[in-house]
């Protein structure tokens, strides 16, 4: 029973140690490319702006690493855990592969200037990252949240489908999603535009739309757990295929290839498959690649469509249309060296949070002025009211006020990350405290859908569809109204399963 209970962790600890090493070991590389790029560009013969920071970032290396290393003698490791994979997705490029770009001088964005005193707002940066990430993990270790995940786990339906009587009810819930995908595009509430005013029903649509990722992930699961390959394998595997540059192409986003991707290698993962040395290569590979790709594609849109304002749909293809051929008919060493120059600012956040962490006190007064005071519980309890019965509802999660107060530049998303969100609202404390909460809630999610547990499709399209919503770049009180909205629609789509496969009985 105890082996049937592992069965989702999918594949053996020593086989996920070497995936994970392997793209950290490429990203490295990448860094290393970028580096050269840079330095070869600019003519600077030496970096090392911030000598005082690298302690720091080794220090961070090693506390990021270190549950890791403890997952691992224990032989609880999983590549999905949700800490293992934000260290993996985003703490260690960001905070230790960023930090080493934005210390070395390579990337100093214009509001480099708005930090106070570098040498004590810069280290106290990192400290207080460091404190969060401390909170995270040891909220996440505490016992009663692993007792309450299990005790949720046994009230939950087992639900226990086979991946090939799933296809037709995925399929379903895949074109709900696309149709709503499409809606929120038009409306301009998806991709790389924006509207001035909101609509009543603009959050429903989004919150729909998501249904691609579920339809998606359970067609991927179906994909890699099926022994038949007939006709219907072939017709899904074309399907979700085509879909992703698709998405891509109605993202305009440097990241919705990656996005892809990591729903793909849990599909992997969770589905039984076996890795070998080869395979953890290749994972590597295509990881660096979808990121290149996506920064190249996502970058050149930009570009080319210039402003995030709202266009027709016509605009909006052939913005994507001239993407394409501009990216084909640049010289491919000047693509792959913008690429490179790209993603060194892409994962520096560093100086973003530093920012915040120099500046929160003086501009406190200043934030009820933007929407943004007290905006932790603001954004909780108002994200649960829909908008079309309260017309008049604050904005959730305002980047652009963000950006206009603490950037002074309105016209562009700034990342708040959660550590400066807690820091903002709560002061020091409220980073450790908050991130504790934060890592007790992951831990009854993980306890209650996948840890020691068998496999289950639901379950597993649950577990990414909820941890997915936790975003540590984003604002922190965005993170659980997203959650509880996101366990409503699997709800909703749970319901819709029941019946299509009822009706084949």
């Amino acid at each position: 029973m105890r082996k049937l209970a592992k069965e989702n962790t999918a594949i053996g600890t020593d086989s996920q140690i070497k995936l994970l090493f392997t793209a950290i070991l490429l990203m490295f590389v990448v860094i290393a490319s970028v580096f050269a790029v840079i330095l070869s560009e600019s003519g600077i013969e030496s970096g090392y702006t911030f000598p005082y920071l690298f302690p720091w970032i080794f220090l961070t290396a090693f506390v990021l690493l270190t549950p890791l290393v403890i997952r691992y003698y224990k032989g609880t490791f999983n590549l999905f855990d949700p800490i293992v994979f934000s260290i993996w997705t985003y703490f260690i490029p960001v905070y230790v592969l960023g930090g080493i770009i934005f210390a070395s001088g390579l990337n100093l964005p214009y509001f480099t200037a708005f930090i106070d005193d570098p040498q004590v707002n810069l280290p106290l940066t990192y400290f207080y990252f460091l404190m969060g990430m401390i909170g995270l993990f040891l909220g996440f270790q505490i016992k009663f949240a692993k007792n309450i995940g299990a005790a949720i786990s046994k009230k939950l339906p087992v639900l226990n489908w086979d991946a090939d009587r799933i296809v037709l009810p995925a399929l379903i819930l895949l074109g709900i999603g696309i149709w709503f995908n499409l809606s929120a595009w038009i409306s301009g509430v998806l991709g790389f535009q924006r509207v001035d005013q909101y609509d009543a029903f603009d959050n429903i649509q989004y919150v729909l739309s998501l249904l691609v990722v579920e339809g998606s992930l359970l067609l991927w699961l179906f994909i890699f757990r099926t022994k038949q390959r007939n006709f219907n394998f072939y017709a899904v595997l074309s399907i979700l295929i085509i879909i992703i540059p698709l998405r891509t192409m109605i993202a305009g986003s440097r990241g919705s290839l990656f996005l892809n991707f990591l729903m793909i290698a849990m599909a992997y993962v969770f589905s039984g498959r076996k890795l070998n040395a080869k395979n953890s290569v290749v994972f590597g590979i295509i990881l660096v690649s979808v990121i290149f790709i996506g920064m190249i594609y996502g970058t050149t849109f930009r570009n080319v469509k210039g402003t995030e304002s709202k266009v027709s749909t016509e605009e909006y293809v052939d913005s994507a249309f001239r993407t394409i051929d501009v990216i084909t008919s640049t010289n491919p060493t000047i693509v792959l060296s913008e690429a490179l120059g790209n993603l060194g600012e892409r994962l520096e956040n560093v100086s973003a949070l530093a920012v915040v962490v120099s500046n929160y006190e003086k501009l406190a007064p200043y934030e009820a002025a933007y929407g943004m005071e007290n905006n932790i519980w603001t954004y909780t309890w108002t994200a649960f009211i829909p908008r079309f019965i309260w017309n008049d509802k604050p904005i959730v999660s305002d980047a652009r006020a963000y950006s206009e107060l603490y950037f002074n530049f309105g016209e562009n998303s700034f990342p708040m990350t959660t550590v400066g969100d807690l820091l903002r609202n709560f002061g020091p404390l409220g980073i450790p405290l908050g991130m504790c909460f934060l890592g007790f809630c992951l831990r009854i999610l993980y306890a209650g859908l996948i840890e020691n547990q068998a496999f289950s499709v639901w379950r597993t399209t649950t577990y990414f569809m909820l941890m997915t919503r936790v975003s540590h770049e984003g604002f922190y009180g965005t993170i659980l109204p997203e959650m509880m909205r996101t366990a409503i629609l699997i709800a909703f789509s749970l319901l819709i399963i029941k019946f299509v496969l009822k009706g084949r009985n």
